[in-house]
C-alpha cells in the first residue's frame, strides 16, 4: 500500500512527575497509529473519544501521572499550519536561532480530537 494512502495519526499524551525536578517533571508520549486498510477513520476517532482518552486519563504509576491533555493529531500534508518562527521575523528570533544551529520544521499537525471534547450524548 502506498504511504500516501495510509491513514496515519499521532496520539499525544502529556504526563507529569510531581516528584522530579522542574527541569524533568513533564513530558509527552507520542504514538504513531497507522490504521488497517479496512478501518474507517470515524470508527477510530470514536474509539479514542469514547474509550481510549478516558482510559488513559488519571493513570498513575509510582511517579508518573497521566493527567494532562491528550490529542489525536493528523500530519498537515497541505501546509495549512502556520510557521511561528517565520511569523516573528521582526523580533530577530530567526537570526538568533541561526547562531545556535540549523532548524527546520519536523512535523506540523492538525488537531483532530482534543481530550477536553464533550460527549455527544
Amino acid at each position: 500500500m502506498p504511504e500516501s494512502s495510509e491513514k496515519t495519526y499521532t496520539w499525544a499524551i502529556e504526563w507529569n512527575n510531581p516528584f522530579a525536578s522542574p527541569a524533568t517533571n513533564k513530558g509527552m508520549t507520542l504514538y504513531r497509529v497507522t490504521l488497517h486498510p479496512d478501518v474507517k477513520e470515524e470508527e477510530f476517532e470514536t474509539f479514542l473519544r469514547e474509550e481510549a482518552f478516558s482510559a488513559v486519563a488519571g493513570i498513575s504509576t509510582r511517579a508518573i501521572r497521566f493527567d494532562g491533555p491528550q490529542y489525536l493529531l493528523k500530519e498537515d500534508v497541505d501546509g495549512f499550519s502556520p510557521d511561528p518562527i517565520d511569523s516573528i521575523q521582526e523580533a530577530g528570533i530567526t537570526t538568533k536561532l541561526n547562531a545556535f544551529g540549523t532548524y527546520k520544521i519536523d512535523h506540523q499537525f492538525l488537531t483532530v480530537l482534543p481530550s477536553d471534547i464533550q460527549s455527544s450524548d
